[in-house]
């Protein structure tokens, strides 16, 4: 596997996702993975004011540096939306690619993937792996798919954007150019 896609909301990027794209990179001996922000999440709304475009702009700052991550703001650039089957279809066009590409699905998603929009489409046009992020057993997925072996950091961006609105602690769970940004322009703290 040569690119893994690794989709979401991203808000805010936290060292768990950084953590989980090492673990894709090195245990899956991927070269290149690359972050996806949604612009619109299909199953979830986006809390508070947060723009898509300041996502994006944390995704490029948490991954700064690092030449085996990327981020692509396709689905931003798409605009409404966002469904992972296009992103998909997309990717592959434009890039060329001449293998599917790995898709991570977090077990948190594993029961409510048959409503995705294609799903079926997307468990052929892309190598489905499964990270863990439950600390609950999950019900074995019915689809193809790759599962990964992978630490779970009890960190979300849920838990983050609760921690700045209340004035907690959170310096540590994003990178420090993320934290400086959240505080600069602030973010989360309606």
């Amino acid at each position: 596997m040569n690119l893994i896609l690794l989709g979401g909301s991203f808000n805010p990027p936290h060292l768990g996702h950084l953590f989980l794209a090492e673990v894709l990179r090195v245990e899956l001996k991927c070269p290149r993975i690359l972050f996806i922000p949604a612009n619109i999440p299909a199953h979830k709304t986006p809390p508070g004011s947060v723009t898509p475009a300041q996502r994006l702009r944390m995704v490029s700052l948490a991954i700064r540096g690092n030449p085996s991550l990327g981020v692509d703001d396709c689905e931003i650039r798409r605009g409404g939306v966002s469904y992972t089957i296009e992103t998909v279809r997309e990717i592959k066009d434009r890039l060329k690619l001449r293998e599917k590409p790995g898709l991570v699905l977090g077990d948190d998603l594993v029961e409510s993937f048959h409503t995705w929009k294609d799903w079926e489409s997307l468990c052929e046009e892309a190598s489905i792996i499964v990270a863990g992020r439950q600390t609950v057993p999950v019900r074995e997925p019915e689809f193809t798919h790759l599962p990964l072996r992978n630490l779970k950091i009890p960190v979300s961006s849920s838990d983050i954007r609760e921690r700045v609105r209340t004035g907690g602690a959170f310096r540590y769970l994003v990178t420090e150019n993320i934290y400086t940004y959240i505080k600069r322009h602030g973010l989360y703290a309606d």
